[in-house]
């Protein structure tokens, strides 16, 4: 899903400003909602606010990447990536916006038991504000897909296992891990270092900020009639390399029993 199909990888250089020009394009929109349209409003609405985070998420990033602090744009990369499939698989599957839902509600009950046991005044006056505004839950075919991202990846394609494997690579220089500890010490002898001593990935992190942006735009897209940026978008999956909209994979209609 994020591998280059092109032999011509465009530059960091070159990836910054497809990045700026897609975050400009994007914040010049004016957002409303058409009283005519054809949309799923919850559908559009979910997506549209992943997507509105992730662009937000993206100019942050593209300062980062500005300064040359491409590993620590990382975490926030990750986030952009994690955003760009959720939002993809929400606009492709109709009922994945409620499974969405019911997964926000099975987190604010933890969190709500999670503050009862804190046991303090506060915490549990909050307690009892997230129970009184819980909701009842909507079965569906997806909530194991909204609860697990692993899942949720592999009922896409081209994505599964390749785009999962991408996303547990962010995420281990993300979090406190010990692959994040070595990048901060070299053996023989033992030496300490304020920056990291291996870069070799951070020129890819770019590339998947572009992707996750031009995902997240398209998961949009696909949802507002007429299709407004197809074409636009489309170019800027040619130029880098990549799909600019996924699919639902085989193992989707495998599972949920529905033909294509």
């Amino acid at each position: 899903m994020t591998t280059q199909e092109s032999t011509s990888v465009p530059s960091g250089e070159k990836l910054q400003e497809i990045l700026e020009s897609m975050l400009e394009a994007w914040e010049g929109r004016q957002p409303e909602i058409r009283k005519d349209s054809t949309a799923d409003t919850n559908q559009l609405l979910t997506v549209f606010g992943l997507a509105a985070n992730a662009h937000r998420l993206g100019r942050a990033a593209l300062t980062l990447f500005r300064a040359g602090h491409r590993s620590e744009a990382l975490p926030t990369v990750r986030a952009i990536y994690e955003h760009a499939l959720t939002t993809q698989w929400l606009a492709l599957h109709a009922a994945a916006t409620t499974a969405l839902v019911n997964e926000y509600g099975r987190n604010r009950a933890n969190m709500a038991r999670t503050l009862r046991q804190a046991g303090t005044k506060d915490m549990v006056e909050a307690a009892e504000h997230l129970e009184n505004d819980a909701w009842e839950k909507i079965p569906t075919d997806s909530d194991q897909q909204a609860r697990q991202f692993q899942e949720l990846c592999d009922d896409l394609e081209p994505a599964g296992s390749e785009a999962y494997f991408y996303y547990r690579l962010m995420s281990s220089l993300s979090h406190p891990t010990g692959k994040v500890v070595d990048e901060y010490l070299t053996d023989n002898p033992i030496t300490l270092h304020l920056e990291p001593k291996n870069d070799t990935l951070g020129g890819h992190w770019i590339f998947f900020t572009c992707v996750g942006i031009l995902l997240c735009a398209t998961a949009v897209d696909l949802l507002e009639d007429g299709n407004p940026r197809q074409e636009e978008l489309s170019q800027v999956g040619q130029t880098l390399g990549t799909p600019h909209m996924l699919r639902l994979s085989t193992k989707y209609y495998t599972r949920t029993g529905k033909t294509p």
